[in-house]
């Protein structure tokens, strides 16, 4: 007896609807991308119970023929194919002519149509895949389809459906994507009688994302316009101060379809590299443009997923695009004062008293930095301290040339010279042996190895000096450009429209990070070798990873070689980070390898991991104390970046306050 038999078509299309329906947001994707195929430029959709009851979908496109209704439920029935050739160069948003087919087989779904030229419509009913008669209606142009009772001979999926509020949040999600992606086209989603969304035609992207989500994000938004070849990348990204929990915002249309794939996700995430920090996301709008030949859409029923025939051309557009975009914009958050103060009758606010207020907000200011940085002149006077002060890059190279032999410790490791064996360069008289003890606010930067401070080499200039208050000139403390010192972590300074806090050791971060990453670019990285190389345990496919990226890990500042059948033995390490136990350093290393390996993020995943890291262990910490010139120099030296505005892990290095929100605290803005 034959055990293979042909199966019949209405449980071909239930099979067909499991894997194109999953739930009612998936009939509304079906049907607007139809609507959208037919040019309509207003799309409306209405949906009940979270659409478990109804959902209708009413565009104004070019409609359809008598004709075309006695096939549009049939298996695989579309317009959008002539031959096997048009599958390997996909121009529409559907094309395999399984939407309605699956949609019809599980529901109660009619179809109504009418042609543009055409005076007169028509109607069809189709329910649990049998149609039933075309009949002249009068209808709008463009097509409306009404799909009731969804999974009524399927009571098995239709009790998985969630809540009614679950499922419209679905369906939301879906409406929300497709506005983003065509701004050009009106939309609108009714909850019964409740008017979730109504969006008329916008400009552009950036004006719909406004309607959307706001107009604080969109004015805040950054243009992102760049092209390779046949691939045209273009789009909105926020600053890095608009991160999300999830990936909720992390949008990519390509040619016009919403996709989601692991390549330019983490091409996303390696343009904000060193912006973000661990686990956030950012929000980013994005439209690819790509020759349909160079992209395989039909490799899943929902087409979410697409395989590129060379992904990485795109990855490398990606990145780069987005890192050019967010160096060249102002990434630095504002805080801004509360909505109650300002006007609502969109004339120019009032003022309580005559306008020159705002310079004598700037008088106070200037007040307060004097008489601030007067009171940190009196509190710096006690024991000699020595500080790291930042230094042009430029002298990194000369001075670490010129610098003597450390001692060596009897594991290996370079230990820091003590302070009182080298001769600071004062910067005033010498201070008087009769000085009381340091107090805590006096403490100098610790130098011992638990700190992991940097040492000369790292980009710092060892430095002392008198700080009385006999010395201090009383005009240049009261200079506005004068920083002052905040709770030994945060640096304030004047600004031309306000005030900015910088954190002292976010700041040196990422200023370390670019002369790290400069050096190890340029091949200049420093190893400080062990006297003794360390010998470490570690498992077979740790080992071959190691030696397998010998020359990026030479790039710097390792070196390691293999020690028996299961160690390695670690003869130099980067001499940034020569305060780490050796063990830690290689663990950490065999970490950042296998996280390359998981992403194929390549070898930059790789260097700037290590630049990371050394640029964090090497950088002042909060509760250092830091001298005026300090945070002069650290502060140009932040100016001069191409990119300052967040640390390598993305915390905000600077957040600004404006003199108009100051006026609006102080409520002299009514």
């Amino acid at each position: 007896m034959a055990r293979i038999r042909q199966l019949p078509p209405h449980i071909v299309n239930k099979i067909a609807a499991g894997e194109v329906i999953e739930r009612p947001a998936s009939v509304v994707k079906e049907l607007v991308e139809n609507a959208l195929d037919a040019g309509a430029k207003r799309i409306d959709v209405t949906v009940e119970e979270g659409g478990a009851t109804r959902i209708r979908v009413q565009d104004d496109g070019h409609g359809m023929a008598r004709d075309d209704l006695a096939l549009a439920f049939r298996s695989h029935a579309t317009s959008k194919l002539r031959d096997a050739d048009d599958l390997f160069h996909i121009a529409t948003m559907g094309f395999r002519g399984e939407a309605l087919a699956s949609i019809g087989s599980i529901s109660r779904t009619t179809l109504r149509t009418r042609e543009p030229e055409e005076e007169t419509g028509y109607e069809l009913v189709h329910e649990t895949g049998e149609d039933g008669e075309v009949k002249v209606a009068a209808v709008h142009r463009g097509t409306t389809i009404d799909v009731q009772n969804l999974f009524m001979n399927v009571p098995v999926r239709r009790r998985f459906l969630k809540s009614p509020s679950v499922e419209l949040g679905h369906v939301t999600d879906v409406m929300t994507r497709f506005a983003i992606a065509y701004p050009e086209i009106g939309f609108s989603l009714l909850h019964g009688k409740r008017r979730v969304l109504e969006l008329d035609a916008a400009r552009d992207m950036r004006e719909r994302i406004g309607s959307l989500y706001g107009e604080a994000l969109a004015k805040e938004l950054i243009r992102v316009d760049s092209e390779l070849d046949t691939t045209r990348l273009a789009g909105w990204i926020a600053p890095p101060h608009h991160d999300r929990p999830r990936q909720d915002r992390i949008f990519v249309f390509l040619n016009g379809r919403h996709i989601k794939d692991r390549t330019l996700i983490h091409a996303i995430h390696e343009g904000y590299r060193g912006l973000l920090m661990t686990r956030r996301h950012p929000t980013v709008f994005l439209t690819v443009e790509i020759d349909p030949q160079e992209v395989d859409v039909n490799v899943h029923p929902t087409k979410i997923e697409v395989r590129f025939r060379d992904s990485k051309p795109l990855h490398q557009l990606v990145r780069r695009s987005l890192r050019d975009a967010l160096q060249s914009a102002e990434l630095a958050p504002r805080v801004t004062a509360p909505s109650q103060g300002e006007s609502t009758s969109g004339e120019a606010p009032k003022r309580d008293t005559a306008s020159n207020e705002k310079d004598d907000v700037r008088d106070a200011i200037r007040d307060y930095l004097g008489s601030a940085s007067r009171k940190s002149a009196v509190r710096d006077t006690g024991a000699d301290r020595s500080l790291w002060a930042p230094t042009p890059a430029k002298d990194d190279v000369s001075r670490e040339e010129r610098a003597t032999p450390s001692s060596v410790s009897p594991t290996g490791g370079r230990q820091a010279s003590e302070p009182e064996s080298e001769t600071p360069r004062y910067a005033g008289p010498e201070r008087e042996s009769s000085e009381r003890p340091a107090s805590p606010s006096d403490r100098p930067i610790s130098t011992s190895p638990s700190r992991g401070v940097a040492e000369p080499d790292a980009g710092f200039e060892r430095v002392g000096g008198s700080f009385d208050g006999s010395t201090e000139d009383p005009e240049e403390s009261a200079d506005p450009s004068r920083p002052v010192q905040l709770h030994q972590t945060y640096i304030l300074r004047e600004t031309d429209d306000g005030f900015a806090l910088t954190d002292q050791h976010a700041l040196h971060e990422r200023i370390l990070y670019h002369r790290i990453h400069d050096r190890v670019r340029s091949g200049t990285v420093i190893s400080q070798r062990l006297l003794i190389p360390e010998t470490i345990d570690l498992t077979p496919g740790e080992i071959e990873r190691l030696l397998a990226h010998q020359n990026e890990l030479h790039r710097i500042g390792f070196e390691i070689r293999r020690q028996g059948e299961d160690g390695i033995a670690v003869h130099a390490i980067p001499d940034v980070l020569r305060k780490l136990p050796t063990r830690e350093l290689v663990d950490q290393v065999v970490s950042w390898i296998g996280r390359d390996e998981e992403d194929q993020g390549g070898e930059k995943d790789f260097i700037d991991a290590f630049i990371e890291m050394a640029a964090c262990k090497a950088a002042i910490k909060a509760g250092d104390p830091l001298e005026v010139e300090q945070m002069k120099d650290l502060l140009r030296q932040g100016d001069a970046l191409p990119t300052s505005s967040s640390c390598p892990h993305g915390r905000p290095t600077t957040v600004r306050f404006t003199i108009a929100d100051l006026e609006k605290w102080f409520r002299r803005i009514v």
